[in-house]
């Protein structure tokens, strides 16, 4: 919360010092008026911890119901952390999975950016294992949208989950994460008991010390010393520790606020969330305590009058011996722990996907078609990634497309577009266009490859091997979506125009939908039978290119490269030779 008082102290800080000072005369003038001054300035102090915390909730809710139906202004700046998740669980799954130059080709981190309105770090991780694990079930599809749905039509209910999750869960960092899955956090506990002796030794010595002091000062304040040594050093290693205890009683907080919305009554087809709660209902009492002597920490770093509690700790060593108590028990409840942590992320997800979805000028529910021959009819598709989107129609039926065009006029951006919205289609039922009827498919795309210097690899060979792992990917029970761009332009025209057909040929016997784009015209007569020819184009108005990004059916006129050259003022024995060999 931004801090906008011109003082050096605000008002919680002001209060605070007051009430210690109160404390302090009440101590040293005990009478009715210290007494009742006291319980005022006590009552003051606790007021505005309460309100200080309303109005961080209150601002929180009011960021949430601002954002809904926007796109996510969210910038990522690690994806690796956010994709552990998907890696992680990419070893257990036998489901297609979208491999990283298709993800890479489709502009998919930028996707992801802009509809990932999670509301926390487990969330993200959530929708970025969705998005790679597109389902061919239609089934299980459906119900997602479903859920979505259900989510989108109720925005009050939605807004109050994502509000939850918000509160309890806004660290945002990976160390549950790497906690639970990767072992990144192992504490061996020792010296429990000398922390013990030592802190009822602190006891036991201002007990003698108060009887007689001249005798034990001297050794309460050498066992305050050690304490004070051993806290620091103790401190600094369990800190980590700590935070995830309290990140998973975060979440079990959350997860009892969702079960009061009646959440589960949404997912119970996925999970039920309140036997994952029941199930954890040993835990807190192991954490209680620790995590509200750490809250005073908190506190305490924030406050500077209250740095007293944290003095108090560190003479009794108290939260490290909580820390010890509880940790012990907290590694038998690893299991549960990660399906609560699953759970809330899968809710969180479709919440986020809820409320993008809320944000477009329209979708469509998809119409998967299960016929032998390959399919898709798209009415008004548009890519998400464009302000102002020029929305293709069109009807793929038994052929793949072949697109020509020059550069820029925009292929690579159709082809895109309906790689996104079949992914789309198949991670959340939905589609961007006003209708999409296809097949469901394996998706692969090749598009923006470059030379690999530090693997020694040519663009010819790493796109060779691309579209090698298509091919090794190819399945008679499900259908393959294959998007390429300007393909083997990495090599020379001869070689390029025939290996291609060779290629596109072999994949149309195989019913896969391919579309490609090319500069090769030949290859809209060589393919003549087994691909449609689509185009996009430009014009030259007032000595300027313009580009219409509209499909449109047939093979792009060659001419419009010799308007390019004559307006770029090439030199007209080029031009007018390249005239003569046209």
């Amino acid at each position: 919360m931004p801090n906008n008082h011109k003082f050096f102290f605000n008002y919680q800080d002001i209060l605070t010092i007051i009430f210690f000072i109160n404390i302090f005369i009440f101590l040293t003038n005990k009478n009715t008026y210290t007494l009742i001054v006291l319980i005022v300035s006590f009552m003051l102090f606790i007021i505005s911890i309460i309100y200080n915390l309303r109005q961080n909730k209150r601002i929180n809710f009011e960021d949430i119901n601002l954002e809904w139906g926007k796109p996510s202004s969210k910038k990522i700046k690690d994806i690796s952390k956010i994709k552990s998740f998907f890696d992680i669980f990419l070893k257990d799954t036998n489901d297609f999975v979208v491999d990283d130059l298709t993800w890479m080709s489709l502009d998919m981190d930028k996707i992801f950016e802009k509809i990932n309105k999670t509301q926390s770090f487990y969330g993200s991780q959530l929708l970025y294992y969705l998005l790679r694990t597109p389902k061919l079930e239609e089934k299980e599809i459906y119900k997602r949208n479903n859920i979505i749905e259900k989510l989108r039509n109720d925005k009050n209910l939605t807004i109050m989950i994502q509000y939850y999750i918000k509160l309890y869960n806004s660290q945002g960092n990976s160390i549950l994460f790497d906690f639970l899955w990767k072992n990144s956090y192992f504490y061996k506990q020792k010296n429990y008991y000398v922390y013990v002796f030592l802190s009822t030794s602190v006891i036991v010595f201002t007990i003698l010390t108060l009887i007689n002091t001249q005798k034990w000062i001297i050794f309460l304040v050498i066992n305050i010393i050690i304490n004070g040594f051993l806290y620091t050093k103790s401190k600094q290693l369990i800190e980590s520790y700590i935070n995830i205890i309290s990140q998973i009683n975060n979440l079990i907080f959350c997860a009892k606020k969702l079960s009061n919305l009646n959440v589960n009554s949404i997912f119970n087809e996925y999970f039920d969330l309140n036997n994952t709660i029941e199930s954890l209902n040993g835990f807190e009492k192991y954490t209680k305590k620790l995590l509200v002597n750490n809250n005073i920490y908190r506190i305490s770093m924030i406050n500077d009058a209250l740095v007293i509690f944290e003095i108090i700790k560190l003479i009794l060593l108290r939260e490290i011996i909580l820390f010890h108590r509880c940790w012990t028990k907290i590694i038998t409840f690893i299991e549960q722990i990660k399906k609560l942590y699953i759970e809330i992320a899968i809710i969180d997800s479709f919440c986020a996907i809820a409320s993008f979805k809320d944000s477009l000028n329209y979708f469509c529910t998809p119409k998967f078609l299960f016929e032998n021959n390959i399919y898709i009819n798209c009415s008004q598709l548009y890519h998400p990634l464009l302000k102002n989107p020029v929305p293709y129609s069109f009807e793929l039926n038994k052929k793949g497309f072949l697109i020509t065009g020059s550069n820029a006029s925009g292929k690579s951006t159709f082809i895109k577009a309906v790689g996104i919205n079949a992914l789309f289609s198949q991670v959340f039922g939905f589609s961007l266009a006003k209708e999409y009827s296809a097949n469901i498919f394996k998706i692969f795309s090749v598009i923006n490859l470059s030379d690999d210097i530090m693997n020694n690899e040519s663009f010819f060979f790493r796109e060779s091997k691309a579209i090698k792992n298509i091919i090794n990917n190819l399945d008679n029970n499900k259908k393959v979506l294959c998007l390429l761009d300007e393909v083997f332009k990495g090599t020379n025209s001869h070689d390029r125009i025939n290996t291609a057909k060779s290629l596109l040929k072999y994949l149309f016997t195989k019913n896969v939908c391919c579309i490609v784009s090319t500069h090769d015209y030949e290859l809209t007569i060589l393919l003549n039978n087994y691909f449609e020819n689509y185009y996009f184009d430009e014009e030259i108005i007032d000595d300027k290119i313009k580009y219409n990004y509209k499909l449109k059916k047939g093979v792009a006129s060659r001419s419009t490269v010799f308007h390019i050259l004559k307006l770029l003022d090439y030199p007209e024995e080029i031009i007018s030779e390249l005239d003569i060999n046209s």
